[in-house]
């Protein structure tokens, strides 16, 4: 009997975010861990191997799966004392984006910017208790997996930017609603001379700053939005974009 021929595989494994592989050379499956995309070495043989792009599609697929899954499961609990629900609030920031004709990295972190707040279960009134979840920081390392430092980076630096805008834009600071102003004293307050001209000089100030102005406005009880469907194609292009060819 012939020697079977045998194809590469991949699977996620949650939650260590490792892409398995089988080296095309052993007549049985033999795993190699890599990253979505990059050149890897098999643990058993020293063939390189990659992704193919219909495997890094299906790859992009299933981290919008588990997206929509997690504001499915999550997504109908109060953003913080606001009167919208955090999944109302993600589509009202992301068709923000979309109105204002960002490209689809912006708009996924739009939709996701505070995808942190589904990650922990401390309740919706933690910040009135004082306990800042840092969500910002969480939600930018759940994303790391997935997305490029664009999208990264944006989501981390949306709290920062807050800070910012307080500290240079006074009808900013007093536009903020009362749950944004007690998180913005646990956040740090407004930022320092010397924190603004360092905030101004990163590579993503200017996005982190457009991220923000949506997040603020995206808090209109009952407002009508497309489905998180219709932000999920945002979702997997930057996903897909995230992964080197």
């Amino acid at each position: 009997m012939g020697k079977r021929k045998h194809y590469p595989q991949a699977e996620r494994a949650f939650p260590s975010e490792k892409v398995v592989l089988y080296c095309r050379l052993h007549y049985r499956p033999r795993p190699i861990s890599g990253i979505a995309g990059e050149k890897e070495i098999c643990q058993i043989c020293p063939q390189e191997t990659s992704l193919s792009p219909a495997v890094q599609k299906n790859l992009a697929m299933s981290d919008v799966r588990e997206i929509v899954e997690l504001f499915e499961s999550r997504g109908d609990s109060l953003y913080g004392g606001e009167a919208v629900t955090q999944l109302e609030h993600a589509l009202q920031a992301a068709l923000l984006a979309e109105e204002e004709g960002a490209p689809p990295e912006l708009i996924a972190a739009a939709l996701l910017h505070d995808v942190g707040h589904l990650l922990h279960d401390l309740p919706d009134d933690a910040p009135d208790a004082g306990v800042d979840d840092r969500h910002e920081n969480s939600a930018a390392n759940y994303l790391g997996k997935r997305f490029s430092r664009r999208v990264t980076e944006a989501v981390r630096l949306h709290v920062a930017a807050k800070r910012y805008l307080c500290a240079v834009d006074e009808r900013y600071l007093s536009s903020l609603s009362q749950p944004s102003i007690v998180s913005l004293q646990l956040q740090g307050g407004p930022m320092t001379p010397a924190e603004v001209a360092e905030f101004e000089r990163h590579p993503y100030f200017d996005d982190s700053v457009r991220l923000r102005r949506w997040d603020d406005a995206a808090k209109i009880p009952h407002h009508p939005t497309p489905p998180l469907a219709h932000f999920a194609r945002y979702v997997a292009q930057a996903a897909l974009e995230s992964r080197p060819a």
